[in-house]
């Protein structure tokens, strides 16, 4: 297999994984969101992002948010509520 054939099959990859978000939790304290898209609400005791398909809200106390850049978003905190709410977009 040449380089182009590598590039071309990660970026197939990377096409498809854009599609969705992936998030990993440690207890109720420690939280990393990958494909994070945007920020819509900010405090130390609420956050909700929104993700590939869905909006997540995060409720509890002394929430903080570090790294967050265009791939990924880590969340601190006290973790008491979780929620998905699913996005209507037109395809």
């Amino acid at each position: 297999m040449n380089i182009y054939e590598i590039i071309n099959k990660y970026d197939k990859f990377s096409s498809k994984t854009k599609r969705n978000s992936f998030l990993q939790i440690k207890d109720n304290e420690y939280m990393v969101i990958d494909n994070c898209l945007g920020i819509k609400v900010f405090d130390e005791n609420t956050i909700i992002l929104e993700l590939a398909t869905c909006e997540i809200s995060i409720v509890g106390l002394e929430l903080k948010m570090k790294n967050y850049n265009k791939e990924t978003v880590e969340i601190r905190g006290k973790f008491n509520n979780i929620k998905f709410e699913e996005l209507n977009r037109k395809a």
